[in-house]
């Protein structure tokens, strides 16, 4: 993906919560199973756009269980709003935007 970011072809792709390196030893707490193939925090900090793919954990019962993936729910959900924040706060330097 670097390569191809540093050639400035646009990558397009999809990522699984679980995956995120920072987040790996809580999703293995969490599901007992530690991921091999993880995406870098920098690569995840570096999107243009993020897209949350929200699923109920009934969904997708058949792959963990419904206590696990309320909790890689939980995870997805604020790694996707520190991006957010950081997004509003750099928004708000930019354009000289007081707030709390």
């Amino acid at each position: 993906m670097e390569e191809l970011l540093s050639r400035g072809i646009d990558v397009y792709t999809a990522v699984n919560v679980q995956h995120i390196e920072s987040l790996n030893d809580v999703v293995a707490q969490i599901t007992h199973v530690r991921m091999r193939e993880t995406v870098p925090d920098k690569m995840f900090d570096r999107a243009d756009a993020i897209e949350l793919i929200d699923l109920t954990p009934d969904d997708l019962e058949h792959y963990f269980s419904p206590g696990n993936l309320t909790a890689l729910r939980e995870l997805a959900l604020r790694r996707t709003a520190e991006r957010v924040d950081e997004q509003l706060l750099t928004h708000m330097k930019a354009n000289a935007i007081a707030g709390p």
